[in-house]
């Protein structure tokens, strides 16, 4: 499946997990910044080149089989 628009990820301080959320042009969220997993309100932008895992603060390591492809 194909989605539209752009998406930046976002990670919750309450559970620790990453989400990705829908922007608009000027990269400020569509909808209201709540986290699926626990409803924290506690979501901050994230980037994996800048950050360790947010669970078990290892490196982030590159899939180098991740191939992402639209048409």
């Amino acid at each position: 499946m194909l989605m539209s628009g752009e998406y930046q990820n976002y990670l919750c301080t309450k559970c620790k997990s990453i989400q990705s959320i829908k922007v608009d042009s000027k990269n400020h969220p569509v909808e209201e910044l709540v986290c699926p997993e626990c409803n924290s309100k506690e979501l901050f932008k994230w980037n994996p080149k800048k950050g360790k895992c947010p669970k078990c603060q290892g490196e982030m390591e590159l899939d180098p089989d991740m191939v992402i492809m639209a048409d």
